[in-house]
């Protein structure tokens, strides 16, 4: 396929901006290469202004030595360079004009040179403090990366204990008479253990999604989606003497959508009112928009809420509201909403104000399932 006119070639384009990069970056790495050049420069100079009539050219020539002096060795360097080729164009200027004119003359240049130096060195001061910043967000982005690997890696090692213990014991007390809250009990360990490498599984996917997700729609009710996270969600609260209230508007049609997704978006919001509320009554509702054709699940909480200026990052990776540095967690569970949200096609939106709570609202819309994808969901 042929390229637009007057498109540059993006090699080219790339080629060619690397080579000025690695120079500009040589002229700051190398100061006795650049210092050396300077003094041959100057050097060169002296030894030719003699047969040179034209202070002007004088004055450009040696505002390059000055101007590479302050890019590769600072400001003290390139102050230096400004001083010494001050003093060759007085030996020059003395000669051809009076002393008043040479002083007025000299103080002139002199002062322009120290400003190539000045914005020179400047120039180079900047270029370094950005080179250092990409570097550090580089290295905070490996470490990040580090840290989501090291605790999926972590975390899978107990789990699989978890869950063959939990299927073991479930196996030799069906067998039995076992009491009935024994297996109930065991059959909830290892749908928590299931769970929990179900969130792994989707904290790296969230990493990983490169926009082609596939959704395994099916369709089930609110009633459903939220006896789910009560039961997972119950001693949590009783541990921490709370209340959550699960409510479902009447008339609520059944949700079209991920299920697993769903599960653990509103799983999230509610362990997070749970987390940071901490006494405070939880709710979630749900219910059907007819105008957008939309389900809207809302999660509340009456906590001490989020700070205004929070309220913009509080999506992203890693970020934690500076109130809650001191709460567990690796601040990734709004960003694993806010990316499951985008699989899913709808919203996630937060109102807070402080010393009144938080409201968290997604907006689900209804997908339409591949027939492949129905099949797998229901064999599943």
């Amino acid at each position: 396929m042929k390229e637009r006119e007057g498109r540059p070639h993006p090699a080219g384009a790339g080629s060619g901006w690397d080579r000025l990069e690695r120079v500009e970056r040589w002229l700051r790495t190398h100061p006795r290469h650049v210092g050396a050049a300077v003094a041959a420069t100057m050097l060169a100079t002296l030894l030719v202004q003699d047969t040179v009539d034209e202070h002007l050219w004088l004055v450009f020539t040696y505002a390059f030595p000055v101007a590479l002096a302050g890019y590769g060795l600072g400001l003290q360097g390139g102050v230096a360079a400004a001083l010494v080729a001050a003093a060759f164009l007085y030996d020059h200027a003395v000669r051809t004009l009076g002393i008043e004119d040479t002083v007025f003359v000299l103080a002139t240049r002199l002062a322009g040179s120290l400003a190539v130096a000045l914005l020179c060195a400047l120039a180079s001061s900047t270029a370094r403090a950005r080179e250092q910043y990409i570097a550090s967000r580089a290295r905070l982005a490996q470490l990040q990366e580090d840290l989501v690997a090291a605790f999926a890696h972590d975390i899978r090692s107990p789990l699989s204990a978890i869950l063959g213990y939990a299927a073991m014991l479930r196996e030799e007390t069906e067998g039995g008479v076992p009491p009935g809250e024994l297996v109930s009990g065991l059959r909830r360990i290892e749908a928590n253990a299931l769970h929990v490498d179900d969130m792994i599984e989707e904290m790296l996917s969230v990493e990983q999604a490169d926009g082609a997700v596939r959704n395994v729609v099916t369709s089930f009710t609110a009633d459903e989606l939220l006896d789910r996270l009560r039961g997972e969600l119950a001693p949590i609260a009783r541990g921490r003497e709370q209340q959550v209230a699960w409510l479902v508007a009447p008339g609520t049609p059944p949700l079209e959508t991920d299920r697993r997704k769903l599960l653990s978006v509103v799983r999230n919001l509610v362990g997070n009112a749970l987390k940071y509320a901490p006494g405070s009554a939880v709710t979630v509702s749900v219910r059907y928009d007819a105008a957008t054709g939309t389900h809207r699940i809302e999660v509340g909480d009456q906590g001490p809420g989020i700070p205004r200026d929070a309220l913009p990052h509080l999506f992203d990776r890693f970020y934690r509201v500076g109130g809650a540095r001191d709460a567990e967690g690796f601040g990734l569970g709004l960003f694993i909403v806010k990316r499951m949200m985008d699989m899913l096609g709808g919203e996630v939106s937060v109102r807070s104000e402080l010393g009144r709570g938080s409201r968290f609202l997604l907006v689900v819309p209804r997908l339409h399932p591949e027939p492949a994808v129905v099949a797998e969901a229901r064999a599943s």
